[in-house]
């Protein structure tokens, strides 16, 4: 599966199948997305303390939620090259969100 063209260098589309027991299908409202990718390098071991939350179909770990923190969560696509799609602005709505809260605290 390509995460991107090479010639020019630029995203592609691509299928992803998030975890549905995870945040960010809680966030994104559905578990299949379309992201854009451009990406050559992705995370091969998830560490201790993360979990793996999505997937490419071809096994490729597109993101992973740390354990331990209710709101650190890595993405291996481009949310922001997909501004027309309702699920990639929940997503930044939410952090968003989460970052007036965490200022609030203060």
């Amino acid at each position: 599966m390509a995460h991107r063209l090479d010639n020019p260098r630029r995203p592609i589309h691509h299928p992803v199948q998030l975890d549905a027991n995870s945040r960010l299908a809680t966030i994104m409202e559905q578990t299949h997305i379309t992201v854009m990718s451009w990406h050559h390098q992705a995370i091969k071991t998830v560490p201790d303390g993360w979990r793996c939350m999505a997937k490419a179909a071809d096994g490729l770990l597109e993101a992973i939620e740390c354990l331990h923190h209710p709101w650190v969560i890595g993405v291996q696509w481009h949310p922001e090259l997909s501004p027309e799609d309702p699920a990639h602005q929940r997503l930044f709505r939410a952090l968003v969100a989460a970052s007036g809260a965490a200022i609030a605290k203060f």
